[in-house]
C-alpha cells in the first residue's frame, strides 16, 4: 500500500515537472521537420510495435496518462478519428506514460475504452520526441518525418488539418533524428 502511494506521488511529481518543462521551450510547430526517432514498444496485448514497420502510413503518437484529465477528454475524439481514418493510411498509437504500467492502465481502459493500439510508454521515447506534457501528440508523415507536435486537447478538425498537412510535400529540409 505504501509503495503504491509512493508511486502515485512520484507520478504526480513527474506530471508537474513535465507541465513546467512544457512552458520552457520553443513553440513546437516552429521546429524544422525532422526524422522521427525509431522506437519499439509493447502493446497492452504484448505485441511489439516498431515505428519503422509503419512507413508508408501517417502515424499519430498520442502520449497520455491515466491521471491526466485532458487526456481522458481526448479519448472519444481520438476514437472517432481513428475509426474514420484507419482504412485511409492513418495509424493512431496511444502511448501511456504511466510508470505503474499495465496495473493502472487495464482498469482505466475498462472505464474508458481506447480503440487504437495502446502502448506501454517509456520516458526515453517521450524525451526523444520532445514531449514534455500530457496530452502530447506527434504527427509523423508516411516518409517517417515529424510534421507537427502539439500539447493541447485536439479536436477532429485540428486532427484532419494536421493529417492533411502531413500529406503535403515538405517545404524545408529534414533534420536527421536523434537516436
Amino acid at each position: 500500500m505504501l509503495a503504491r502511494m509512493r508511486l502515485r506521488f512520484c507520478a504526480s511529481l513527474l506530471g508537474i515537472f513535465l507541465v513546467a518543462l512544457a512552458a520552457c521551450g520553443p513553440a513546437l510547430d516552429e521546429l524544422h521537420p525532422r526524422q522521427a526517432p525509431l522506437f519499439r514498444l509493447k502493446s497492452m496485448q504484448g505485441e511489439e510495435i516498431a515505428l519503422e514497420n509503419l512507413r508508408g502510413k501517417i502515424v499519430i503518437l498520442d502520449f497520455w496518462a491515466t491521471w491526466c484529465a485532458p487526456c481522458e477528454d481526448q479519448i472519444p475524439i481520438l476514437n472517432q478519428f481513428y475509426e474514420r481514418n484507419r482504412d485511409h493510411g492513418v495509424v493512431v498509437l496511444g502511448i501511456s506514460m504511466d510508470i505503474e504500467g499495465a496495473e493502472v492502465i487495464e482498469p482505466f481502459l475498462k472505464k474508458h475504452p481506447i480503440r487504437s493500439p495502446v502502448l506501454l510508454g517509456q520516458m526515453e521515447v517521450a524525451m526523444l520526441y520532445g514531449v514534455r506534457s500530457s496530452p502530447g501528440s506527434v504527427v509523423i508523415d508516411a516518409e517517417g518525418n515529424i510534421r507537427s507536435m502539439h500539447t493541447e486537447v485536439a479536436n477532429e478538425a485540428m486532427l484532419e488539418k494536421l493529417v492533411a498537412r502531413a500529406r503535403e510535400p515538405l517545404q524545408k529540409p529534414v533534420v536527421p533524428a536523434a537516436q
